[in-house]
């Protein structure tokens, strides 16, 4: 850190998310009627809030 500057940190692209159980239920069904797996659900919702914020 000798330019006062954070070092990077690596992203593995992996984390935990705590839902509450209601929206959890809510998210899991909205993948299922998209036929998609929640983590593909929830990657395509997060990709579509940062790239259209």
């Amino acid at each position: 850190m000798e330019d006062g500057k954070e070092p990077d940190i690596p992203f593995k692209g992996v984390f935990n998310v705590r839902l509450d159980p209601e929206l959890h239920r809510r998210v899991a069904e909205m993948a299922m009627e998209e036929d998609l797996s929640l983590n593909a659900f929830v990657n395509k919702a997060l990709e579509k809030e940062v790239t259209n914020p």
